[in-house]
């Protein structure tokens, strides 16, 4: 049985405790045999051997044996209080200056298979021998942990090669990838849709390659779009700019939000998207020399906070002010509007207003208020109520801020944007994580022009993350039931608001992993601030670099990092010195020293076939990158033929087409076939997704 070093001493003590208290008796005997006592203390340490020969079992049973008896028995208990305390200090013999050491890829296999019957293939792959599971069966606390990877690698180094394409293939999660130039989709396309995934790509190199992506369709409640204004904001302002009087970016905010809200209450569904937004903005107009000016923009509010919309005064005749009452669709027909902007002193008849709220169905014109008027106090209205806070500037000022809206939204007027933006959304965000369909979405960008349109990804990856929040919320009571993976190549690209770094810390819990691949972590700082580029590699349990060439001003704070982040170990250190005088001498000494388990330079020397992973909780490993065409889906992806994205969304939109006529001919069979009177039976069977042509059908039906 193994003793403690604790409890030794102890023992120890308590065996010697008799004997001792023995020799302390006869110590005692030996020293008062002599007439001088100083003499028989000097002497009793030799002399009292023969004492005890001759006598072994003799006791000195007076005062002075038992006072001998009592310092023997002190003497071991002593050394046994003195071991103890010495034991107590931290001396951890070989490692004083640091316990680093490289791991084993034994010791890390727990990580992959501990409570994992399906082994590597429910893993998160990142190098040969290296890995982190998806799920377990019950909790870990070893093993479990977050599956956000920060994956660092210089061009070359093989980030999509050895990282990226390997957990393609392992076809376990629902995927959203960025893929700069679209190279990755080209070479797993056919593999996923050969195994059940359905592909959505929002391709802003090619347009004519890509679905439509509305990020409107995303913003419902009065909060969303609180929210979106200020993305829309962060997103569109370049990285770690100098931020100015916060008055004019909330009055642009404030002007966002009563468009935004106004398109989603009052217009057509089909104008609820960017270039509605779009459209809304060109009616702003405001003057410096007329405060009393009305844009057609304000003639739209006005119309709300009355109730009555204003019309040139006409003859009349019934035919022509029944004409003049029709109420324009404002986004349809924004230039009828400005025909209400005349001269001053012209002349204006009131109608009633057509405006109806879609949300509880009122009229502008029936709502009284308590004073007797008609119309929408700007209190009982969220977009009349930012819409009057924004106008409560000077018409100098409000210039100014139209200025700036219209500067910011600029990227959105080209006509290959609006060709992504405009429209119903196709991008179907919200059908992550469901466990009855595999989703794979590829957002493809130019990496030679990263700053014009990356940040519609960035608002993507934002927009994704926050619906599956959300929806692992109120569907599936926290966690959704498929893994979602986040393979952000490029996250520089993204522009991602300092607010992610809340989102990922969170993301585990949710059944999802975000992979964040770098070319230098100094990527990071050229976005955020130091706190919150701390704060996303904190929230990354796995670190893997992957290499990135010889070490240079770019990369010496990756280098120091990875070399940092391995830790310091104990080494032994020789000194040899000499000296060269008449007789010459050497000498040799040695001590204990700290070292970096791999110094800043050897990171930058780190071969081509080698990568460092750092999981939380394990020590560093230096293990071969994952070999691709070792992987058992491999063959899969490399023996077909390029992806067709335009065939693909082509024969998918036939297929629907088909399908939607298949459930239009089958209704009208049903409904011929039933008598009349007799109520239509409810649909059985599983759950189905329809078109949106195929809803507007069941309505009209």
């Amino acid at each position: 049985m193994k003793v403690s070093k604790e409890v030794a001493p102890l023992l120890g003590a308590a065996a010697a405790t008799i004997p001792f208290a023995y020799l302390g008796n006869r110590f005692v005997d030996c020293a008062c045999s002599y007439s001088d006592m100083l003499e028989g203390i000097t002497a009793a340490p030799t002399e009292m051997w023969g004492y005890i020969t001759a006598q072994p079992f003799h006791l000195l049973l007076n005062d002075a044996g038992m006072l001998g008896m009592l310092l023997g028995l002190c003497i071991p208990w002593t050394i046994a209080m003195v071991v103890l305390v010495y034991a107590q200090k931290n001396t951890r013999v070989g490692e004083e200056h640091g316990s680093a050491r490289w791991a084993t890829p034994e010791e890390l296999e727990p990580f992959i298979e501990d409570k994992n019957p399906q082994g590597s293939a429910n893993a998160l792959l990142l190098s040969k021998n290296t890995g982190r599971a998806w799920s377990r069966e019950g909790f870990s606390m070893n093993y479990d942990g977050n599956m956000n990877v920060l994956v660092i690698g210089g061009s070359g180094a093989g980030k999509t090669r050895y990282y990226v394409k390997p957990n393609v293939c392992q076809m376990n999660s629902d995927l959203f990838i960025t893929d700069p130039k679209g190279d990755l989709m080209l070479d797993v396309g056919n593999m996923l849709v050969d195994n059940g995934y359905e592909i959505r790509s929002f391709n802003t190199f090619f347009p004519d390659r890509s679905l439509i992506y509305n990020p409107l369709h995303y913003v419902r409640t009065d909060l969303e779009i609180q929210s979106f204004a200020g993305l829309l904001i962060s997103m569109t302002t370049p990285p770690k700019s100098s931020s100015g009087d916060p008055f004019w970016e909330k009055s642009e905010k404030m002007l966002y939000m009563a468009l935004i809200a106004f398109m989603r209450d009052y217009c057509p569904a089909k104008d609820y998207n960017i270039g509605g937004l779009l459209k809304l903005l060109s009616m702003a107009k405001a003057s410096e020399s007329n405060e009393n000016y009305k844009s057609p923009l304000d003639l739209i509010f006005d119309e709300i906070e009355t109730g009555m919309r204003r019309v040139k005064r006409v003859p009349k005749n019934p035919e022509v002010q029944e004409q003049a009452a029709e109420n324009p669709t404002p986004l349809d027909a924004p230039e009828e509007l400005t025909v209400y902007t005349g001269a001053d002193g012209e002349r204006w008849d009131l109608a009633p207003s057509a405006f109806r709220r879609h949300s509880d169905n009122k009229r502008p014109y029936d709502n009284i208020h308590k004073n007797g008027k008609r119309g929408f106090d700007p209190t009982e209205d969220y977009a009349l109520e930012n819409y009057r806070k924004f106008q409560s500037a000077a018409g100098k000022t409000l210039k100014s801020i139209l200025i700036t809206c219209n500067a910011r939204l600029a990227p959105f007027t080209a006509a290959e944007v609006k060709q992504l933006v405009v429209g119903e959304d196709q991008m179907h965000l919200e059908r992550f994580g469901d466990p009855d369909s595999k989703n794979a979405i590829f957002a493809i960008f130019d990496d030679t022009d990263q700053r014009t349109l990356g940040f519609l990804h960035g608002m993507m990856v934002y927009q994704t993350v926050r619906v599956l929040c959300h929806k692992a919320l109120e569907k599936y009571n926290g966690k959704l039931p498929r893994p979602v993976n986040f393979i952000l190549d490029e996250y520089r690209s993204l522009s991602l608001p300092a607010d992610i770094s809340g989102f990922i810390s969170v993301l585990r819990s949710r059944n999802i992993a975000m992979s964040v691949i770098l070319q230098a972590k100094s990527q990071l700082a050229e976005l955020y601030d130091e706190a919150t580029a701390d704060s996303i590699v904190g929230c990354c349990d796995t670190v893997l670099y992957l290499g990135g060439g010889k070490a240079n001003k770019g990369t010496t704070s990756t280098c120091e990092f990875i070399s940092d982040s391995c830790g310091q170990q104990t080494v032994f250190q020789e000194n040899y010195s000499q000296s060269h005088g008449g007789q010459g001498s050497w000498s040799k000494s040695g001590q204990t020293v700290g070292r970096a388990l791999i110094d800043p330079a050897e990171v930058a020397k780190l071969p081509k076939t080698e990568c460092v992973v750092l999981i939380n909780g394990a020590n560093p490993i230096v293990d071969e990158k994952y070999p691709l065409t070792e992987h058992p889906n491999y063959k899969l992806m490399a023996d077909t033929p390029g992806f067709d994205i335009k065939k693909y969304m082509a024969e998918k939109r036939r297929r629907e087409d088909r399908e939607l006529s298949a459930r239009i001919a089958s209704r009208s069979k049903a409904k011929a076939r039933r008598k009349p009177g007799q109520n239509r039976p409810n649909s059985a069977g599983g759950k189905h997704y329809k078109s949106a042509d195929a809803e507007k059908t069941d309505k009209s039906e």
